[in-house]
């Protein structure tokens, strides 16, 4: 079902497919504020949380969004860390899923752009990267990733931790409309 058109509704949420059970409310962080406040029209239906994938490996991208996607997830992909930055400033996803070594800005410096700013500063994200090394964990723990897991990686683990993160799992969800 497809939000209608409406002047007060953010232009990046008009479009996206909302899910949910029929009287009942889940609530998403209104990144404006603090209190929690539905993301559709209808008040017994939300949209299905978005996930932002940056990472230079196209393949990796397009795959893991298309995985998110079959289980319900809104899903964009951006090839580095730039783009990625700039994405998650105009659609404000709910989950960022972060490479830490691509070319221009590295995963650590994406993370200190968006903790910066307020729209995206309350953003879960998820740093899954070929690295290995403790103090690059460190690094980007203590600039505000909420979960850091190794390449190669398992899908159903990665899929487990945005499910954690966002506290829903659209596949739990019944698809309205």
């Amino acid at each position: 079902m497809t939000n209608p058109s409406n002047d007060s509704q953010n232009p990046s949420e008009r479009n996206r497919k909302c899910i949910g059970k029929l009287g009942e409310k889940i609530y998403f962080r209104d990144p404006a504020s603090v209190n929690l406040k539905p993301r559709c029209l209808e008040p017994q239906l939300i949209m299905a949380p978005a996930i932002l994938h940056i990472d230079d490996d196209k393949d990796l991208v397009e795959g893991l969004t298309a995985r998110l996607g079959h289980r319900g997830f809104e899903t964009e992909g951006a090839f580095n860390g730039l783009s990625g930055f700039k994405k998650a400033e105009q659609s404000v996803p709910d989950l960022i899923v972060l490479d830490y070594d691509m070319p221009g800005l590295r995963g650590d410096q994406v993370i200190e752009e968006l903790k910066a700013t307020p729209e995206t500063k309350h953003i879960p994200i998820i740093v899954l990267t070929a690295v290995s090394n403790s103090s690059v964990k460190e690094k980007l723990m203590d600039r505000g990733a909420d979960v850091f897991m190794k390449k190669p990686f398992k899908f159903e683990e990665v899929h487990d931790n945005i499910v954690e993160l966002l506290g829903v799992d659209p596949r739990e969800t019944a698809m309205v409309g």
